[in-house]
């Protein structure tokens, strides 16, 4: 897949001066990330079923896609503005998971798992009346998208798998990779090791100075971690799934064949992943392409796991072009 088409992209204002330094290769690290984005939205708060999920929707015109963030302990704000671009050609919907950002944060491990997550998303959707949606998985949202395409087929017309995996076995990968190894020394490991064993920091501390320690993971080009620190510093982190998986509670959960699953439901994909993503290899995403037949791969070139910051424009012109292949009408502004 190679995205074309008109130059949709000047049209935000917000998004102008990220969009001119991020695509040129160059950030000005005199230009801070400002929160105004938030203003644009429609805010709620939305009951599924035992949990309350934090909401903003924007766009009034085109076809619905609904954005799962990762972490699992981060928001859905880092997203934005690079995003808002899309907003004039789609409805987009955004929202906290359960134990995230603004949404209902419970402090028991118990009340945290994959499944949980999909079943409050397929509520959150019948809520809002979305059917046959464009699912946006980033990172571990891509595994609840691919959880709730598993379990709840018919509520999902379209899925976009970004930043993710649909597989555990990708450490060695990673491990042989010398860029990898050069960019996350013994050193640094060691660094992270301190946060994660820490009995003084509260599990929101530990996510925090996690993100903020081993950002360098997750941008290619190191002149833009001045921009990445500043949108994870606006972030609203929790403890709350970290806890969790201290605990136990993620762990030797065995899902579906993910690959043979996707090809039987026939169910068009987009994967969109950086070419130098140090958190899930690039290979994790030639391996499912390769066995889902009506799936499309987008690599991003010299990009790394947060791509939509690093090449905004490739990652929101892939995007854009995948809706528009498979709405069926043109969601161009004007076209008939």
């Amino acid at each position: 897949m190679n995205p074309k088409g008109p130059d949709l992209w000047q049209k935000s204002e917000v998004c102008e001066s990220y969009l001119l330094g991020l695509n040129s290769g160059e950030y000005n690290v005199n230009t801070s990330y400002s929160p105004d984005w938030a203003a644009q939205a429609v805010s709620r708060e939305i009951a599924a079923g035992d949990a309350t999920l934090f909401v903003r929707q924007w766009g009034n015109t085109g076809p619905d896609v609904v954005l799962i963030h990762g972490g699992p302990d981060w928001d859905h704000s880092y997203f934005f503005p690079f995003m808002l671009p899309l907003t004039a050609h789609c409805r987009l919907t955004t929202f906290d998971l359960r134990g995230c950002g603004h949404s209902t944060r419970y402090g028991r491990p118990e009340c945290y798992s994959l499944d949980r997550a999909v079943d409050d998303l397929a509520l959150l959707l019948q809520h809002l009346d979305l059917t046959q949606v464009t699912l946006l998985g980033f990172s571990f949202g891509g595994r609840v998208a691919l959880r709730l395409v598993d379990r709840y087929p018919a509520l999902a017309a379209r899925l976009i798998l970004a930043s993710t995996t649909a597989y555990e076995d990708y450490q060695d990968d990673l491990e042989a990779w010398d860029e990898y190894q050069q960019r996350h020394p013994p050193a640094k490991q060691a660094a992270t090791r301190l946060i994660w064993a820490s009995t003084t920091l509260t599990g929101e501390q530990k996510t925090r100075a996690l993100a903020l320690e081993s950002a360098y993971l997750d941008i290619y080009d190191l002149h833009l971690l001045p921009l990445v620190r500043d949108v994870m510093q606006h972030i609203a982190f929790s403890g709350e799934w970290m806890s969790a998986w201290q605990a136990g509670a993620l762990r030797g959960v065995q899902h579906a064949d993910y690959g043979r699953r996707l090809s039987e439901l026939g169910i068009p994909t987009l994967i969109l992943h950086g070419e130098k993503d140090m958190r899930f290899p690039v290979s994790v995403a030639r391996r499912l392409h390769a066995c889902v037949p009506q799936s499309s791969l987008y690599v991003l070139p010299c990009a790394g796991h947060l791509a939509h910051i690093e090449n905004t424009r490739a990652w929101n012109d892939a995007i854009l072009q995948f809706l528009v292949r498979f709405n069926g009408t043109s969601i161009y502004p004007g076209a008939g």
